[in-house]
Formats: structure tokens, C-alpha cells, sequence
């Protein structure tokens, strides 16, 4: 395989070490973007830089490097903290976004960006399955500024010919993770033999696992071929909240009261239902099966991320 310069932003979060490690360890000189508070894994990359987006020294690095891909996992991801603070949210994504780009179509035209949107940008839609034609209609001020950086990069490879690719993430998962429902359900399970989760428990979740949209990423890094402009990246299965947590639990080894608030956060989806036949034609890449997945996510949190605590207070309950 020919080894390639790789640029990735968010280097230090969930998405952005995965794919940086991976890359890495398949041959790629990575140039892996991180924040200055992040301490970053030492296998996450060849070259590692301490970026504070929107940066001026960004253009010069792209300028140096001229990246054949870059993957822009940077910004915030958080549905709760952009309705705290749109503004906020606003710099982190779309203004950080746009300092990107910019630099890219100053410095280096040819290099391919792969956007890391979310599933965030559907809102809560009418009709199923999600197909990447569902009308996009957000309902937090992170879907709005998410789906903002999509028509940007649209926009890019319209008038300066950039090759831009968004990928709409659903709801990812694994090892790594320290946030959403499944780390809440490991949270709560330490701390009470009561589990109150919020909603009804019906709302249903498409759930891809962090190691598939891994492989996907290094499929598209290595592909020379024309891509979609967007793509649905999710499994293609959904599950209600209520039944992930069952068996979440079941993999954790505990037995735990499961409790619902009937309380729905703002800006928080009811359904997900996904259309993954573009994503099927793109993607070779065998999945990894939810129940699979559940007991890796399982295993990391007991025995890399609980402790010595934690697993007493499991095995206690099991």
C-alpha cells in the first residue's frame, strides 16, 4: 500500500484517535491535529500539532504537508451544550469549519476532505427509512451548525473544486466512548441499583460501531474513484432504548432495574430508521454485529476504564 500523508483535526476525541491510530498503524504519515488540553495517544501519528481552531499557523501546516486527505473530526458534539450555548457551538463547528476549508483551498486544492456531519442534521423526520434525500430539518442549534458545514463544503467543491465527502454519522459506539446512553447505563449501574434513564424507553437508536466506521474511513482514504457528496453511515438496524440497555446490561454481567422519566431532552430525536444502500455500494467492510460490539464496549469499560472499583462493584452485583 502506498504510504500517504493524512491529515486529521479532533485527534484526541472518540472518532478522531480511532481513525488516527488506524491509519497510522496501516503505514499513512499522519499529522494528527489535537487540542492543546489533549493529551493525545503517542501511536496516534507521525507529526502531532497543538491546534486551537480558528489557528493561523493552520494554512502554513497544510502548506508543508499538503495532506492528501484530510478528515475533519474537530468541533463539538454535544446537542445539550449548543442549546447552553449556540454561540459557542457555532465557533466550534462552523467557524472552525470554515478555517479549514479556507486553509485547504488557499494551500492544497487536492486534498480530499471527509467530513465527520452527524445524524443530527435530520432532526426528527416524517418518513422512513432515513435515505441521504430525507429533508433535513434540525432540531438543536449543534443539527442546524452541523448541517451549516455541509453546505460549506458543498459549496467548496462547487466553486474551488475541493473534493469534500460528509459523512452523516448515527449513533457511534466503542471502545473509547465517555458519553452518550450506553456509558450513562455503565455510569448509573455503579452508582445505584436503580437505572433511570430518560424518555419512555421506545425510542429507537441506529447504533454503528466505532470499528466500522473505522474501516470505512480507510476505505475512503485509499479510494481514487469520485464519491456521493453525503452518506448515511450508520448498521442499518435499530433498537429501542429499552432493549439496548437489557442487553447492555446482560453483557455487562449485572442485574440492574431499569427506570424510565418519560422526560425528553431538547433537540432530541424520537426514531431513527436507516437507509444504508449508498453506504452498502461504498463500503465493503463486514460489520460488527450490535451484540458483538455491546460485549467489546463491555469488556473495555470493565477492565481499561472501571478499575479496580469497578469491577468489584460488578461483580458484586452480578
Amino acid at each position: 500500500m502506498k504510504r500517504a500523508t493524512v491529515m486529521v483535526t479532533g485527534a484526541g476525541g472518540f472518532l478522531g484517535s480511532a481513525i488516527a491510530q488506524s491509519l497510522n498503524s496501516r503505514g499513512h504519515r499522519v499529522v494528527a491535529c489535537v487540542s492543546p488540553r489533549t493529551t493525545p495517544s503517542r501511536t496516534c501519528g507521525s507529526r502531532i500539532c497543538r491546534i486551537r481552531f480558528p489557528d493561523a499557523m493552520l494554512g502554513r501546516l497544510i502548506f508543508d504537508e499538503k495532506p492528501k486527505c484530510l478528515i475533519h473530526c474537530a468541533g463539538s458534539a454535544s446537542v445539550a451544550a449548543s442549546i447552553r450555548d449556540p454561540f459557542q457551538d457555532w465557533q466550534s463547528n462552523v467557524a472552525t469549519t470554515a478555517s479549514i476549508y479556507s486553509a485547504v483551498a488557499r494551500h492544497s486544492p487536492q486534498t480530499r476532505i471527509i467530513y465527520l456531519s452527524s445524524a443530527a442534521v435530520y432532526g426528527q423526520p416524517t418518513s422512513f427509512p432515513i435515505t441521504e434525500a430525507t429533508p433535513v430539518e434540525p432540531l438543536s442549534p449543534y443539527g442546524h451548525h452541523k448541517h451549516a458545514c455541509e453546505l460549506m463544503g458543498i459549496a467548496m467543491q462547487e466553486q474551488a473544486g475541493i473534493d469534500v465527502i460528509n459523512l452523516r454519522i448515527f449513533s457511534a459506539y466503542g471502545a473509547g466512548l465517555r458519553k452518550q446512553v450506553l456509558w450513562d447505563i455503565y455510569q448509573k449501574a455503579l452508582q445505584s441499583p436503580t437505572i433511570v434513564l430518560e424518555g419512555d424507553g421506545t425510542e429507537t437508536r441506529d447504533l454503528i460501531n466505532v470499528d466500522d466506521i473505522v474501516r470505512l474511513i480507510n476505505q475512503i482514504v485509499q479510494c481514487r474513484s469520485p464519491l456521493p457528496r453525503l452518506l448515511n453511515v450508520a448498521s442499518g438496524e435499530s433498537i429501542d432504548i429499552a432493549s439496548l440497555a437489557e442487553q447492555f446490561l446482560h453483557r455487562l454481567g449485572i442485574e440492574r432495574e431499569v427506570r424510565f422519566s418519560g422526560y425528553r431532552s431538547p433537540g432530541v430525536p424520537m426514531r431513527w430508521a436507516v437507509d444504508i444502500s449508498l453506504l452498502e455500494q461504498l463500503s465493503n467492510a463486514p460489520k460488527v454485529p450490535l451484540d458483538v460490539g455491546l460485549s467489546q464496549y463491555a469488556d473495555w469499560l470493565r477492565y481499561r476504564e472501571g478499575g479496580d472499583d469497578a469491577r468489584r462493584i460488578l461483580a458484586a452485583a452480578g
